[in-house]
């Protein structure tokens, strides 16, 4: 009876060591888009990009990470306005009040979400770009770019 054991847990092991996983070999997975892993770059736009973590409905991730992707969109052209203000007012010897810059904001924000496009969506099920399989990743641009 030991033998039929110590067989069927020999043939067990020695199947489940020989089963192997579903990830194809590295040289089949497609490298991520340029965007994901560089600077987005578009003619004559102004362009970021949004992540978002699994989600259990592919839908969900992909809305979260154009969200994220426009609130980076309006993040970095807030940054641009705002170093434009403060060198503005150094260079006339101003200050400029606080208010101008969260009514600034507002509108920035309010601009990105209407104006802006989703382009494309990635989605990395090997972990390439993030070491992290599942992650959603969103392009989104707007006019405006040099």
């Amino acid at each position: 009876m030991k033998t039929v054991l110590f067989v069927l847990a020999g043939v067990f092991l020695l199947a489940m060591g020989c089963a192997g996983t579903d990830e194809p070999p590295v040289s089949e997975i497609p490298a991520p888009p340029v965007w994901v892993i560089g600077e987005p770059v578009r003619s004559g736009m102004v362009c970021a990009v949004g992540t978002a973590e699994p989600a259990f409905y592919v839908d969900d991730a992909r809305d979260t990470a154009a969200e994220n992707c426009r609130g980076q969109l309006a993040h970095s052209i807030r940054t641009q306005i705002t170093s434009v203000m403060i060198d503005e007012a150094t260079e006339r010897g101003n200050n400029f009040r606080s208010a101008t810059v969260t009514q600034t904001t507002a509108a920035i924000t309010d601009m990105v979400a209407e104006n802006a496009q989703v382009l494309d969506y990635w989605l990395d099920e090997h972990g390439q770009a993030s070491h992290k399989k599942n992650i959603t990743y969103a392009l989104c641009c707007m006019p405006g770019g040099q």
